[in-house]
Formats: structure tokens, sequence, C-alpha cells
């Protein structure tokens, strides 16, 4: 699902959209904000539905403290009816930061849903002019994000901090306006 693009590897929504057709994404934006919201809430944190996706890599705790923030957003991923990823991220200044993303392993073999759940984010913020992406990434998970053009930023106890810079492509009118400078 992916071809190399200057030494990162970046995604190629051609093959990845067709691996994960049978995937519904569901955006939701402050999670707090609507009914959808809150029974998201309460069926993935309340009822344990998260920790069995994310297979115990992240505590309720934790989970609890993401949908306090302000400006929460995220996707859930749906595959027969079945609540099979979620990614939350949130805002702050004009940087998106990935809180947690996490997919079930025994739902979705052979679909690239944490690419697709990624994708969807870059893709949020770029629409939202937002200037790069952090996140913290444990070392089994470094490679991942680096495949995906993320950056090792510093080590941070027994994390890494990462970022992704989100290029602003030229308009060809700059471009041709350059040549004539």
């Amino acid at each position: 699902c992916c071809k190399t693009v200057g030494g990162a590897k970046s995604l190629d929504i051609e093959k990845l959209n067709k691996l994960t057709k049978n995937i519904k994404l569901e955006e939701y934006e402050g999670f707090f904000d609507d009914d959808m919201g809150l029974e998201f809430y309460d069926e993935m944190i309340e009822n344990g539905k998260a920790f069995d996706i994310c297979r115990g890599t992240v505590t309720k705790t934790y989970l609890h403290r993401a949908f306090e923030k302000e400006n929460v957003n995220g996707y859930i991923a749906i595959k027969d009816n079945k609540k099979v990823g979620f990614i939350i991220y949130y805002k702050k200044n004009n940087t998106l930061y990935l809180d947690v993303v996490c997919t079930s392993k025994d739902e979705i073999k052979g679909i690239p849903l944490g690419q697709l759940l990624l994708y969807k984010m870059e893709e949020y913020a770029k629409k939202q002019k937002y200037k790069k992406m952090i996140a913290e990434s444990v070392p089994s998970a470094l490679n991942f994000y680096m495949k995906l053009g993320w950056k090792k930023v510093k080590k941070i106890k027994d994390k890494y901090l990462i970022e992704k810079k989100l290029i602003k492509k030229k308009s060809i009118f700059k471009k041709i306006s350059n040549i004539f400078k």
C-alpha cells in the first residue's frame, strides 16, 4: 500500500482504498458534542471494547484522559457492523496531536487499517491547514510510523516523540512566477 518517495514511504491511496473497501469510517469532531460521541464513549470506554481493540496497549485511565481534552476528534472504523479500530487526536495551536490509534488484529487480517486511520488524520490536518502532526511512539511501533513519513524528534524515557511535517505543495503559478524572476 506504500511507495517510496524521497527515502520515506508514502501511501498509495488507490491501493489503500482497495484494501480497505469493506471498512466504513465514522468521523467525530468533539466526541462529546453529540449523542453518537457519547454512545462511542459508553460502548468503547465504559464497556471495555476499546481495550479489546487496543489489545491491552493502553489503559482505561489513558483513554479517559484522551476524551477529556479539548478539541478531541477522531474516526471509528467499522467492518461487518463491528467496531474494529479507532484514532483519537486533538488540536492545539497550529499542530494536530495523535493521542491513540488502535486496530483489532483478529478482525482485520491483511487490511492496513492503522495506515488508513493515520491517512484520514493527515487528510484532516491538511484540510484544516495544520503545519505538523505530533505523537509519542513506543519503540515497537516506531518503524510503522517512520515508513509513513514520520520522523523521530527525541527519546523521552521509554518512548519517542515523533512528528510529521505537512508540506504545502506550491501552486503551478508560483513555480512559473519563480522562473521569470
